[in-house]
């Protein structure tokens, strides 16, 4: 055989392997799973990633740097599904990261949005609440964004410090310490301030119920929180319900049947401060107004309802210090997934519809 023909079939064998190797590579950044974990991270370490439960049972440790060869560098406050993306809400780096869901690569980061908490999307808009520090002065904004190129259209002063957003019903809502605010899709103006009447206690997150009814809650470090019911059309409040213990997040979840809340209960300040603090996740019955423990715990910080099973997702963040450590339980508290290693700070979990 000629040196041209060797040649020849070592270039066919290079194209070739290289051929495989890219569909390879393809083939391990496409991504199979239920669920993905949102590891917040250490915000002196600003090592927020991205955990799957695959649709194998198989848990997936940093993919976001897998996918994207580069690091988040960042602290991942919280996070929403938008068709077939996800948005990332990210401080430390203050940025807004659009990811596909099956590649999980970044399509999209828009900056301009200081310490962004947490977001709600109409159907082309994203509205985004906002700090501008952490100092006693700071003051609250909520953003409105264009999700086609990214764009910053508007930034509404509020004069509290936002946290949870709900889009319903042609509004944004938009829980912020004492006050429950709602500003009009059509002209981003305030048209109505509801005060929660609890000034030692802070809104913290609103979802959606029945019959145009929205639960917000309440929480404080030192006092007993509350589930309030507001009618959304009337835009007050009309039923209030002592929560003993509620979590500082304040983070709540209707079940799929509509008939249950449930929330997470600490005996103090659940995170760096106390790695080994006592939790629950309790269920809330909106019939009968009386509530019950689901699971006794440790650590916990952030939970999620599946909206089919009606299984929980949770994790000890073991002080956002080292890796946390997620579990998974049946609507009545039995154990299916016992502690499998995850990120740093796993407290959001997000389901693929």
């Amino acid at each position: 055989m000629n040196n041209s023909k060797i040649s020849l079939i070592l270039l066919w064998l290079a194209l070739f392997t290289l051929g495989c190797n890219k569909e390879e590579y393809e083939l391990q950044t496409t991504y199979d799973y239920s669920c993905l974990i949102i590891n917040q991270g250490n915000f002196s370490e600003a090592n927020g990633e991205l955990s799957l439960l695959g649709s194998n049972g198989e848990i997936k440790n940093q993919v976001y740097q897998t996918s994207n060869q580069w690091a988040l560098a960042s602290i991942i406050e919280s996070a929403i599904g938008y068709k077939n993306h996800w948005i990332l809400f990210c401080s430390n780096e203050d940025k807004i990261e659009i990811i596909d869901q099956q590649e999980l690569k970044l399509q999209k980061s828009i900056t301009g949005v200081p310490i962004p908490r947490y977001g709600a999307t109409t159907e082309d808009m994203l509205y985004v609440t906002s700090v501008e520090d952490w100092t006693d002065n700071s003051s609250g904004k909520v953003y409105k964004i264009n999700l086609q190129n990214g764009e910053i259209l508007n930034k509404m002063s509020l004069g509290n410090l936002p946290e949870g957003i709900l889009y319903f019903e042609d509004n944004i809502w938009i829980a912020a310490d004492d006050t429950i605010y709602v500003i009009s899709e059509e002209n981003d103006q305030i048209i109505k301030k509801i005060p929660t009447e609890r000034k030692l206690l802070c809104a913290k997150h609103l979802i959606a119920g029945e019959n145009g009814m929205i639960w917000c809650s309440l929480s404080s470090h030192k006092e007993d929180g509350e589930l309030i019911l507001i009618d959304g059309k009337k835009m007050t409040i009309v039923q209030r319900n002592k929560i003993p213990h509620l979590s500082y997040e304040g983070h709540i979840v209707l079940s799929p049947n509509k008939e249950n809340i449930y929330y997470l209960t600490s005996n103090s300040t659940i995170g760096a401060q106390n790695a080994d603090g006592e939790t629950k996740i309790c269920r809330w019955n909106i019939s009968t107004q009386t509530s019950q423990i689901v699971i006794d715990g440790v650590g916990f910080y952030g939970f999620n309802i599946h909206p089919k099973t009606e299984d929980i997702y949770t994790a000890n963040v073991n002080g956002f210090i080292t890796n946390s450590l997620f579990y998974q339980y049946d609507k009545n508290g039995k154990i299916i997934r016992n502690g499998d290693l995850v990120g740093v700070g796993a407290c959001r979990f997000l389901f693929r519809h």
